[in-house]
C-alpha cells in the first residue's frame, strides 16, 4: 500500500515447514499451504505489501519438562527426580537460547524477519536480564513474554532489569494478555497472569516501556 509501512508484529516462524507442522498441525493441509518459515514467507509478505514481519519466540517449557517427569520409570524416588527435573532445566535453557539464536541470525541473513526473542524469568531465574543483553547484541529488537505459559506475574522480580535494560535501550516488548494459550491456573486473584490489570504496577514503574498487548480482545 503507497505511503504506508505494513508491519505484521505477531507471527511464529518455525525453521522448516516440518517444524510448522509439528507446532501448528493443521489436519488436511498440503505442505504447499504452510508458509510461515525463512524460506518461504517473503513470496507470502510480497503478495500482501507486508514490509516485515516480527517473530516472537515462544517455547512451552514448563509443558516439555512435566511430560519428561510423568516418563520416569515407576519407583523414581523424589529425590532422583528433582536431580532429573533440574537437568531437564538445563536443557530448556540451552534450547531457548539456541532458539533465540536462531531467530537473530534469521534477522541477519533476511531483516525483513525482526526478531523478538524469549525472555522467561522462571526458566532464566536472576540470569533473565543477561538472557536479553546477549540477543540485543545479536540483533533482536524485542522480547517475548508469556506470563501464562511461564506462569509468573508480570512484575516478577527476576523481570525488573529486563524491563529496565529494554526502556533503556528502546527495545519492545510483546505480552500476551489473557489464557490464551495456556489451560493452567491463574494468579492467586483468579485472573491470567497475564492479565491487563497486572500490568499495571510494571507500566507505571517503567512508563517510557515500548509495548503490545496481544489478545486483548480475547478477554
Amino acid at each position: 500500500m503507497a505511503g504506508y509501512d505494513i508491519v505484521d508484529v505477531h507471527l511464529h516462524v518455525c525453521r522448516d515447514t516440518a517444524q510448522e507442522k509439528l507446532v501448528f498441525p493443521k489436519k488436511g493441509w498440503p505442505d504447499e499451504w504452510y508458509w510461515c518459515s525463512p524460506d518461504k514467507i517473503t513470496p507470502y509478505m510480497d503478495a500482501r505489501s507486508v514490509s516485515r514481519v516480527v517473530t516472537v519466540n515462544i517455547m512451552d517449557t514448563h509443558a516439555m519438562t512435566e511430560s519428561r517427569i510423568t516418563r520416569l520409570p515407576k519407583g523414581t524416588s523424589e529425590a532422583e527426580a528433582q536431580k532429573a527435573r533440574a537437568g531437564i532445566k538445563d536443557e530448556m535453557i540451552d534450547r531457548v537460547k539456541k532458539f533465540n539464536d536462531w531467530a537473530c541470525e534469521t534477522y541477519k541473513k533476511n531483516p525483513r524477519i525482526i526478531p523478538f526473542v524469549m525472555i522467561d524469568p522462571i526458566l532464566f531465574g536472576n540470569k533473565a536480564v543477561d538472557e536479553l543483553k546477549r540477543c540485543i547484541a545479536m540483533g533482536a529488537k524485542g522480547i517475548k513474554v508469556h506470563p501464562n505459559i511461564c506462569m509468573h506475574l508480570p512484575d516478577h522480580a527476576n523481570m525488573q532489569p529486563v524491563y529496565q535494560r529494554c526502556q533503556e535501550t528502546g527495545t519492545w516488548i510483546l505480552t500476551d494478555s489473557t489464557g490464551h494459550g495456556s489451560p493452567r491456573q491463574t494468579a492467586p486473584d483468579g485472573q491470567p497472569f497475564g492479565s491487563p490489570v497486572h500490568w499495571t504496577p510494571v507500566l507505571s514503574n517503567f512508563p517510557k516501556l515500548k509495548f503490545i498487548m496481544a489478545h486483548l480482545c480475547d478477554i
